[in-house]
This record gives structure tokens, C-alpha cells and sequence, in this order.
């Protein structure tokens, strides 16, 4: 008989393991520290050094946590920056909204579930001849009560229009009972990327406490699929304003405020 496999977040009698308690700890620690800390950049270029300028970027350092209230632009930013390269690759891209009825706790279980809904539905659309290739999928959750969410699914793809009535059926088909849907054209592809990646950064919002963000946060609320082997090229945004070459690491400091933004001195 094949044993049963432990999580190794808990042990026999459920209580909490060390390692997750740490986890806590931790994101505690860098939650309060967000910003606070400033790293330097400067250019280091030999047509700088010969001029004799010094142009440096003082950059906060962030921590990227989900349920950090500082990071929310700069993670909705990081996700822009990551996927517009991807839509605009996309001929016929399209927006999709699907929603679902009901209320479910914030588990990886019933994501995942979601998640295959998702799948079946999308696998169906093409064996009805629906084109239906190329897609980045995010997920909303809005608090109810009693620390229960509401799912919604922005899907933006790259195929043929779908008429609403026939995606609201399918949908219904496969989410048992759920059957608001929505789907229009895409005149503007970095406005709707933006829209759909706004739900990802207000995650601060879901007001998730930090023993409950430790066991869902490797889970993933903003995916692609259908862009096998394209690479991305990722833009160098800490440039001098002199040269244009990129900067370089020149030590760090720590702050008594939080600095929100990056700030540029000549020394």
C-alpha cells in the first residue's frame, strides 16, 4: 500500500513545522523594511569617467510581496513590462471575462480547480473550430466574507470571435451553473494588458494575513501560454542620461521613511 505523503508545511498532528514559522518571520521583517532600504546605481562608463560625470540612481529596494501595499505599482509595472512584448505578437487579439458564481476559500485546491475549468473550456472552443492559440490569463479575487473570494478570469487570446451566447453556454457547461461571460475586440493591446494586470497589483486589497499569504504564495495569478520558445527581451531601464550605457551596482544605504520612487543626483 503506497503511504500517504506529508505536508511538509505540517506536521503528523498538524501543527505548524519550523520552516513555516520562519517563512512567516520573515516576510514580516521584509514587509516592514520594504523601501527603507536604497540601493545606488552609477554609470561606470569610460566616456563618463572621461567627461567627468557622475550621474546616480537611487533606487528603493522593494520586496515584491503580494500583500505588500508599497509594491503595488511597481508590480503591476514588472508584469507590463514582462508581457506587452507578447500581446503585441498576437494578430486577432481578443478580451474574455469569465466569472464565477459563488464563493470559495483562497486554497491551491480550489485554484487549481479553477484552473482546470479554464482548461476544458478553452480545449473545447477549439474542437468547435474556434481558433484559439495564444493567451495570457490572469485571475481576480474580491473578498466576501468570512474569508471566502469570488474568482473572475481576464483572459486576453489571439483567435476568432466568439459569440457571447455560445461562450456563455460552454461556460455553464463546464463551471456547473456559472454562466456571466464577456468578450470583445482589443483596439488598444497595452491599455488592455494594463486592465488585466490592475487586479494582480490591487492585491493588497484581498486583505490576506500573513499565515494564510505563506501557504498561497507560490501560487500563480498571472500565466501565459502558447509563446513556446519566442524570448522576451527585457528593456535596461537603469540607464545614464549622459552615455545611455547601462549602471551599474555602487553600494546601498538604509532610510529612516519609505522611498517610493527612484531619484536621481549628480553625486
Amino acid at each position: 500500500m503506497k503511504q500517504k505523503r506529508l505536508s511538509p508545511s505540517l506536521d503528523i498532528k498538524g501543527i505548524k513545522s519550523e520552516n513555516l514559522i520562519q517563512t512567516e518571520r520573515q516576510t514580516k521583517e521584509r514587509l516592514e523594511k520594504c523601501s527603507k532600504k536604497v540601493i545606488k546605481l552609477k554609470c561606470f562608463s569610460e566616456v563618463c569617467r572621461e567627461e567627468g560625470v557622475s550621474d546616480t540612481l537611487h533606487v528603493p529596494s522593494k520586496c515584491y510581496i503580494r500583500i505588500c501595499p508599497v509594491c503595488k505599482i511597481a508590480r503591476q509595472m514588472r508584469l507590463v513590462s514582462k508581457y506587452n512584448h507578447l500581446v503585441n505578437l498576437m494578430k486577432y487579439p481578443r478580451f474574455m471575462t469569465l466569472t464565477l458564481k459563488g464563493t470559495y476559500k483562497l486554497t491551491k485546491a480550489n485554484k487549481n480547480k479553477m484552473d482546470t475549468v479554464c482548461q476544458e473550456l478553452f480545449r473545447e472552443l477549439r474542437n468547435s473550430g474556434y481558433s484559439f492559440s495564444k493567451y495570457i490569463k490572469a485571475l481576480e479575487i474580491s473578498k466576501k466574507d468570512n474569508n471566502r473570494y469570488s474568482f473572475h478570469y481576464h483572459v486576453i487570446y489571439d483567435g476568432s470571435f466568439i459569440p457571447q451566447s455560445v461562450l456563455s453556454d460552454k461556460w455553464k457547461k463546464h463551471s456547473k451553473g456559472s454562466f456571466v461571460v464577456d468578450i470583445r475586440k482589443v483596439y488598444n493591446r497595452k491599455h488592455a494588458l494594463f486592465y488585466i494586470s490592475k487586479y494582480i497589483a490591487k492585491a493588497v486589497d484581498y486583505d490576506i494575513p500573513i499565515p494564510q499569504y505563506v501557504r498561497i504564495r507560490k501560487m500563480r495569478f498571472f500565466n501565459s501560454c502558447g509563446f513556446k520558445g519566442i524570448k522576451i527581451n527585457k528593456e535596461i531601464w537603469a540607464k545614464c542620461n549622459y552615455c545611455g550605457a547601462r549602471m551599474r551596482y555602487a553600494g546601498e544605504y538604509e532610510t529612516d521613511h519609505v522611498l517610493k520612487g527612484c531619484i536621481r543626483t549628480n553625486n
